[in-house]
């Protein structure tokens, strides 16, 4: 097995798809601790700092939430996906790595 061009750091991110925003952003930052760090009001994700790690609340009713399907329930799923923090952090070094594995899960 070849060395990776990059050394992981740890989690980076969740993205937890939603129904109610205002109660997850109150669970998460009233009764948690967490803090609101971003907005992006026109993807429709909400991101909440947690220590060193991130949590993306992204409600179901705005684009970035409306990609997973249902709402979360009995046929439908909240999270969307999350990320693992890498360092040094370079793009086309990780991507040739990733190919040159046969992979091609990374997102463009």
């Amino acid at each position: 097995m070849s060395k990776q061009p990059y050394a992981m750091k740890g989690l980076d991110h969740v993205v937890i798809r939603c129904i109610d925003l205002t109660s997850m952003l109150h669970f998460y930052c009233d009764v948690l601790g967490c803090t609101l760090e971003d907005e992006d009001k026109e993807l429709g994700l909400y991101q909440v700092r947690a220590g060193d790690h991130l949590i993306d609340l992204a409600p179901v009713e705005e684009p970035m939430g409306a990609h997973g399907g249902p709402a979360p329930g009995r046929d439908g799923h909240n999270m969307h996906h999350f990320a693992i923090q890498v360092e040094p952090f370079d793009d086309d070094a990780i991507r040739i790595a990733s190919s040159s594995k046969g992979s091609t899960w990374i997102a463009k």
